[in-house]
């Protein structure tokens, strides 16, 4: 079975710890005034994709130009 790779898959993600949040904080490259954080590495990541899908979606609505990957 073939996977569909999405937009959001294709782009740069930093994982940082947070030691005095006792958070991970993820941040993408090409999207830089986006950040999530979660007490997990996983979720925290996982947050971040649901906000770069919905940025995404946001703004092919407004005809904004998307980050290439």
């Amino acid at each position: 079975m073939k996977r569909t790779i999405n937009l959001e898959d294709k782009y740069t993600y930093k994982v940082e710890c947070s030691e005095k949040d006792d958070c991970f904080i993820v941040r993408c490259i090409e999207f830089p005034s986006l950040a999530t954080h979660g007490k997990t590495r996983e979720k925290a990541l996982s947050e971040m994709l649901k906000v770069v899908s919905e940025t995404i979606k946001w703004m092919k609505e407004e005809n904004e130009e998307i980050p290439s990957s």
